[in-house]
């Protein structure tokens, strides 16, 4: 048994610091959006703090995602806000677009405007449920457990005759 890569492994799983927010992401929306400062990081972490795996959960940070968002990847966020500006995307409802709020210096994830558009974007609504709470339906037809069901008993009869068989042998030839 090959021991040393799996202690090695759970040694880095161990004593990994935590995983910390996209650092190069605020200045590079600033860039692109031409904003004046960067945004903190409250804009994309429910922690408002430096982020950290698992913390992109504000209704901006989970549209920025939906849009094709990549970690440490500045392309995929350039096209993200591309995108979101052609399609109005507007996390909080309150009919004023994500990428004219970001300019105007308000907060998109905060409905500020006094109108509403539409409900505010969640994890639970919008994106793919990945992990421990994920659920796939099933895509069989109603007969697929018909057949799954004959499939088994068919198995399990060839089983029973392959055991008697070997029984019968051991034994000399009598049933």
């Amino acid at each position: 048994m090959r021991t040393a890569p799996l202690a090695t492994l759970l040694a880095l799983l161990l004593f990994a610091g935590r995983a910390q927010a996209t650092s190069n992401f605020p200045p590079a929306m600033q860039t692109d959006l031409s904003l004046k400062a960067a945004p903190q990081c409250a804009l994309c972490h429910t922690d408002g703090s430096a982020g950290g795996r698992g913390t992109v959960n504000t209704p901006f940070g989970i549209s920025v995602r939906s849009h094709g968002l990549v970690a440490y990847d500045t392309t995929s966020l350039q096209t993200a806000l591309t995108a979101m500006a052609a399609d109005g995307t507007d996390s909080d409802g309150d009919c004023i677009p994500d990428i004219t709020e970001l300019k105007d210096g308000t907060n998109p994830n905060v409905a500020d405007s006094g109108k509403t558009c539409g409900p505010p974007v969640t994890a639970t609504t919008d994106l793919p449920g990945y992990g421990c709470g994920a659920h796939i339906a099933p895509t069989s037809s109603p007969g697929a457990s018909w057949i799954g069901a004959s499939s088994l008993l068919g198995l399990l009869v060839i089983a029973t005759r392959r055991r008697r068989a070997r029984r019968s042998v051991c034994r000399g030839g009598r049933a």
